[in-house]
């Protein structure tokens, strides 16, 4: 025979939660049912914890129905002896004293709420009843009534549950206030969350191979790059000793950063910033090619492979030849030589050409 034992708690200076017509409506499903003989109910009426604790002990029922109240934390409020106030009942030690009865199969928090109460206890038994928020008396003895005649039916808590909560649900019309919690349910989430972690941290440690693989390849790149330059910055100081041009090249070559930057932001003044900052970096790379041209006297090849990079980004080919176009109209602070002045002309449509070619 399994034993329900049902906990009325009704403190003096708590408002009535109508315990004993709650327990009135359990005896009245037991007593129609036709598995009366299968349960046994004993009414625990105004405990204290410590009367509490005893009759658990005493007769460790399988079921353990709780009427009453439950404060904010959904803390049970149980009787002080001295003057019948409410006092509440710890959650940690009431895990304690649950977990010692290896009988338990359930426990039913009828009270407000409780939510709390059985997020914290999900471990002392297979199945808990709880109620979220503030429920009214109404709400918890149609709950009482509607699972214990279900549960004297099918002898399952489970299946119980299944065949009530529908039903239940469609009563209530203040919202969807009753939560049950299942430890096998529990069990099953928390396998999946262990198995989740694991699979984060395989692909966290995954992830760290390639940042430090990526953080290689980029170091090789930037030494090559380093590498590159320090060899263009040598073979363009010795060119410039018999270029027939020097001085404009240098000018230029110094101040084509600052040249992409004004010419972009004056090309693109309606694109939004990060449009024009990435617009800027594209000026700067087609520029670097047109020096390449100046500085080889326009040897088409040395240039191509930078322009042909250029037309790999987004940016429509269109403005490139309009930034090639834009330095016709540089102004320079440094007298020009006509040898400058004609290769500048020259290397400009030579620009204009491989681009046209390459859009084509």
């Amino acid at each position: 025979m399994k034993r329900i034992l049902f906990v009325g708690s009704e403190p003096k200076d708590l408002p009535t939660t109508e315990c004993f017509s709650e327990y009135d409506d359990l005896k009245e499903v037991h007593i129609n049912s036709p598995l009366r003989d299968r349960y046994a109910i004993e009414y625990l009426p105004k405990p204290s914890a410590d009367k509490l604790i005893r009759h658990m002990r005493k007769i460790s029922p399988q079921y353990i129905h709780y009427c009453g109240h439950g404060n904010a934390d959904g803390a049970l409020q149980v009787i002080r002896p001295e003057d019948d106030t409410s006092h509440s009942f710890g959650t940690e030690e009431l895990a304690k004293f649950l977990r010692r009865n290896q009988r338990l199969e359930c426990v039913v928090f009828c009270s407000c709420h409780s939510e709390h109460l059985i997020e914290d206890l999900y471990d002392v038994c297979n199945y808990l009843f709880g109620f979220r928020g503030e429920v009214n008396n109404d709400t918890m003895r149609m709950f009482t009534k509607e699972f214990y005649s279900e549960l004297f039916e099918v002898d399952s808590t489970y299946h119980a549950y299944l065949n009530m909560v529908d039903n239940m649900r469609a009563k209530i019309k203040q919202g969807n206030y009753l939560i049950f919690k299942s430890k096998v349910t529990n069990n099953m989430r928390k396998e999946v969350l262990y198995e989740a972690k694991a699979i984060a941290e395989t692909e966290a440690m995954q992830l760290s191979e390639d940042i430090a693989s990526a953080n290689t390849r980029l170091s090789a790149f930037n030494q090559e790059m380093e590498d590159s330059i320090g060899a263009y910055t040598i073979e363009f100081y010795q060119m410039m000793e018999t270029h027939p041009a020097a001085d404009g090249v240098v000018w230029f070559s110094n101040n084509k950063d600052a040249l992409a930057v004004q010419i972009a932001y004056a090309l693109y003044r309606d694109r939004s910033e990060r449009e024009r900052e990435e617009f800027t970096e594209d000026i700067k790379l087609l520029y670097f090619g047109f020096e390449a041209l100046l500085l080889y006297y326009e040897n088409e090849e040395s240039a191509l492979e930078i322009f042909n990079t250029l037309l790999s980004s987004e940016c429509p080919a269109k403005d490139y030849l309009r930034a090639l176009e834009e330095l016709n109209y540089v102004h320079f602070t440094i007298a020009l030589s006509d040898n400058f002045k004609l290769l500048y002309a020259k290397s400009i449509a030579t620009s204009q050409g491989i681009l046209t070619n390459l859009i084509a």
